[in-house]
């Protein structure tokens, strides 16, 4: 028992650091495709690359550990493009001065990732991570909160605010980002907030089918007993008939 708690609070864990790496790539890209960093410099480069490296030792573990592996190429091939280190490849084939090919990679990476966060969102949702899901989206709010209270000039709890109406897609419109910075935070945010509303609905789905089947179970192990309680009734039973009948002939 204590090793499978051990091993599910490893497996959360494990999940967190993976969305927070896969929110901090999509960034990266947004930020990339919009013309405010450059990933291919550093401090960007260094971190895309560490982030791509612990993808690509995920994808290697999991196709490892996968029973049937053709259907886990097929099931994740956007995975497979979140790994693609298409800097590396097109600076290798002299593609990268070309911006057709440049912006076409970088969609296909955040598609990949994209792709990627589904996948970990399935597995959450498999387990009913709903505290995993709340932690994460605390933290993506917090992480927000301190890139617009910088860029948009607001204290920080006016930030906090912005960033909850905003990720509970609510948006009162007090508030409204007017930088570049400012407004791919509200993207993210606004993507965010949709796929936790998704992923709550299926949550709460999966707490009612859990306990229907775990009252189905327990009924079916009620049944059983009660049938294994009437056999032993009826052997006691019959055992008792047959010492009252050789009491009756004893008698006789």
């Amino acid at each position: 028992m204590r090793n499978r708690r051990k091993l599910r609070r490893y497996i959360i864990t494990y999940d967190i650091v993976i969305t927070v790496l896969a929110l901090i790539s999509i960034g990266l890209v947004i930020f990339d495709l919009v013309g405010l960093i450059s990933i291919g410099r550093r401090p960007f480069r260094v971190i895309d690359q560490s982030i791509t490296l612990i993808f690509a030792i995920d994808y290697a573990i999991r196709f490892s550990l996968a029973p049937r592996k053709r259907i886990f190429v097929k099931t994740h091939v956007l995975d497979l493009l979140a790994i693609i280190p298409y800097n590396e490849v097109f600076t290798f084939l002299r593609f990268s001065r070309v911006g057709r090919f440049a912006r076409l990679a970088k969609l296909s990476r955040l598609i990949g990732l994209s792709g990627k966060l589904k996948h970990i969102s399935n597995r959450i949702n498999r387990r009913n991570g709903f505290y995993f899901l709340l932690s994460v989206n605390s933290i993506i709010i917090l992480i927000s909160s301190a890139v617009i209270a910088r860029v948009e000039h607001h204290n920080f709890i006016d930030a906090i605010w912005w960033s909850v109406a905003t990720v509970t897609t609510v948006g009162y419109g007090d508030i409204v980002p007017k930088t570049l910075v400012g407004k791919a935070v509200a993207v993210i945010l606004m993507f965010s907030g949709i796929a936790t509303l998704g992923l709550l609905t299926s949550s709460l789905n999966n707490i009612f089918v859990r306990s229907g089947r775990q009252t189905e179970r327990k009924l079916a192990e009620l049944k059983k007993e009660l049938a294994e309680q009437r056999v032993i009734l009826e052997e006691i039973r019959s055992t008792v008939l047959m010492i009252k009948s050789k009491m009756d002939d004893t008698d006789d």
